[in-house]
């Protein structure tokens, strides 16, 4: 049985660096359920970066983790659930 972690950015030291973990490609082998929850929780996270890097004019980390975002999330569109591909897209 597979437990879904929904993750709390208020609770995380370092909202970037978790991102960029939650972006590793070995999660794709997960089963489809695990996956749409893990694609929310990474718009969540990104999207709290996103307002961090507004808030301190940091142009760079925009482009940085706009960048992994885009690059890594292509990866869940050629998933076999397609609530994960809808999530994604």
């Amino acid at each position: 049985m597979y437990r879904c972690v929904c993750v709390y950015d208020r609770h995380l030291p370092d909202v970037e660096l978790t991102l960029l973990s939650m972006l590793k490609p070995r999660v794709t082998t997960l089963p489809g359920h695990i996956q749409s929850v893990y694609v929310q929780n990474i718009c969540k996270l990104y999207g709290r970066v996103l307002s961090k890097a507004e808030s301190c004019q940091d142009g760079d980390l925009v482009e940085r983790c706009s960048h992994q975002v885009s690059q890594h999330l292509a990866l869940f569109v050629h998933s076999a659930d397609l609530e994960v591909q809808e999530r994604v897209s």
